[in-house]
C-alpha cells in the first residue's frame, strides 16, 4: 500500500513537472491550452472541456471549447455571457467546485445553459472548477464525460 502511494506521488510530481515545462516553453496561449488539456486527459478521462474567463466587467464571461471528442457535437466560442447563466457562471459566483454525477440535477438548478452541449442528454457527469489568481476568481474549467460514474 505504501509503495502504491509513493508511485502515485511520483506520477503527480512528474505531471506537475511536465506542466511547468510546458508553460515555460509555450508562448502561444491557445497552443498552451490545447497541450495542457491533452496532458490532463491522460489523468482524467473526459469527452468535453470548456474554459470560461471572466471579463473585465466581472459581470460577464467568455466561453470556449478546448476539447470535444463526441462526433457531431458543436464546439462553443461565445463572449459576454451573463455571470448568472450556465455552470461556469455558478462556479465563478460561488467559488466552489461543482461535481454532478447526474447532469439532469444541474439542469434543474441552472436552467439557462451557457453551453447547450452539456444539456444534450449524452453526458453522465460534469465537473466544473473555479480558476483563481491572486485571491480573485478569473474563470472556470469544466469537464464532462459520457462514461457512467465518470
Amino acid at each position: 500500500m505504501e509503495r502504491e502511494t509513493e508511485q502515485l506521488q511520483v506520477a503527480r510530481y512528474a505531471m506537475l513537472s511536465e506542466m511547468v515545462l510546458l508553460i515555460s516553453e509555450t508562448a502561444d496561449l491557445q497552443r498552451l491550452l490545447e497541450q495542457f488539456i491533452a496532458k490532463i486527459q491522460r489523468v482524467l478521462d473526459f469527452d468535453r472541456c470548456t474554459l470560461a474567463l471572466l471579463d473585465s466587467s466581472t459581470q460577464t464571461y467568455d466561453l470556449q471549447t478546448l476539447l470535444e471528442t463526441r462526433r457531431g457535437v458543436q464546439t462553443i466560442r461565445e463572449t459576454a455571457i451573463p455571470l448568472t447563466q450556465g455552470i461556469p457562471g455558478a462556479v465563478m459566483q460561488g467559488r466552489q467546485v461543482r461535481l454532478s454525477p447526474d447532469p439532469a440535477v444541474i439542469q434543474d438548478e441552472i436552467p439557462l445553459p451557457a453551453d447547450p452541449a452539456l444539456w444534450d442528454g449524452s453526458l453522465s457527469a460534469i465537473l466544473s472548477l473555479p480558476l483563481e489568481a491572486y485571491g480573485k476568481v478569473v474563470g472556470a474549467l469544466t469537464f464532462a464525460t459520457e462514461k457512467p460514474e465518470g
